[in-house]
């Protein structure tokens, strides 16, 4: 019979044996590095998909705009590369704001007298 009472020796009855410089068990996804991973993940799924649909997008526009002038390549392209050219820059903007936050006040950085 599988009881949940305490069973006498110390750890609540769930059978964790803390060694010696641990302070237990942590539930999965708890962990800061697990955390910071799937945070990194769904961080790059967002830019990812961010990448594809603002591309589709402005392309599908620059479709309708040439079909309904007769222009058929040159708002197509246009706007493809817009869409592109915009997306990298933001893309180099925002990654150097990170690195430039990640390391404000690292001793790397500190200015010696």
């Amino acid at each position: 019979m599988d009881s949940q009472a305490p069973s006498g020796n110390g750890d609540g009855g769930s059978g964790l044996r803390i060694q010696k410089g641990q302070t237990g068990v942590v539930p999965a996804g708890e962990r800061r590095d697990q955390r910071d991973t799937w945070g990194g993940f769904s961080n790059a799924f967002s830019h990812a998909f961010e990448l594809a649909a603002v591309t589709v997008l402005f392309v599908l526009f620059g479709l309708w705009i040439d079909g309904r002038l007769g222009t058929r390549p040159i708002f197509t392209v246009l706007l493809g590369l817009l869409a592109v050219l915009g997306l990298a820059a933001r893309a180099y903007y925002t990654y150097m704001a990170q690195i430039d936050k990640e390391e404000k006040g690292k001793p790397w950085l500190r200015k010696n007298p």
